[in-house]
């Protein structure tokens, strides 16, 4: 039927950007504090499973300040793409993952802040998914069993979104995202920088007066 419109209202806006080649440049940086910063502090517990979390105070430490800059250079670049060009954008926090075998990150979102991310920085095939989950999950339960799989690939109208953690891409998203990360399945260790973005939109002339 050609007289039935399909309206995806109040829909969350998920971004990914791949920061190769550039990237490549820092991994190894990436990489090394992470392990030397492990060695130094046992972590603090958040969402993290058995893995470990780092302070969120290391967006301030001066043997950090290149790692940060970098991270805040395509998290500028992602954000200008869709806010007004006088919209203040500042990065407060961020800190370390490294999730080794069998740690996973249980669902959370992060209040006091609009958006949040991550950034990818090792990773493999098996290492543990980034999942998001719908608000209506359960309230939309019933509808969502009953949806086409077209409607699914046109519209996103999953109950939970999976993202295959890549080295150098990154992922921004509403604060109040539900989400969480899959248990690591590899050896190896998984690590990713995560980070909590605060959003000042630029004034209209009729807020100012």
């Amino acid at each position: 039927m050609n007289n039935i419109e399909y309206i995806p209202l109040f829909p969350q806006l998920v971004t990914r950007t791949d920061t190769n080649p550039e990237f490549l440049e820092f991994r190894e940086k990436f990489i090394d504090y992470a392990y030397e910063t492990r060695s130094k502090c046992s972590g603090i517990q958040r969402s993290n499973k058995n893995g470990w979390h780092s302070s969120t105070k290391i967006i301030n430490d001066d043997d950090f300040q290149d790692c940060v800059n970098f991270l805040k250079k395509y998290i500028g670049q992602t954000v200008n793409t869709m806010f007004k060009s006088d919209t203040k954008v500042t990065v407060d926090s961020c800190w370390l993952n490294i999730n080794n075998k069998d740690s996973e990150n249980v669902p959370h979102t992060h209040p006091g802040c609009h958006l949040s991310g991550c950034l990818w920085i090792k990773t493999t095939q098996d290492s543990g998914y980034l999942k998001m989950h719908s608000d209506l999950e359960y309230n939309h339960y019933n509808i969502n069993r009953a949806y086409t799989q077209e409607t699914y690939q046109n519209f996103f109208n999953n109950t939970s979104h999976f993202f295959k953690p890549m080295e150098g891409f990154m992922v921004i998203f509403p604060s109040d995202l539900r989400h969480s990360v899959c248990q690591n399945d590899d050896p190896y260790d998984r690590i990713s920088l995560a980070f909590n973005i605060t959003v000042m939109p630029p004034f209209d002339e009729d807020e100012k007066s």
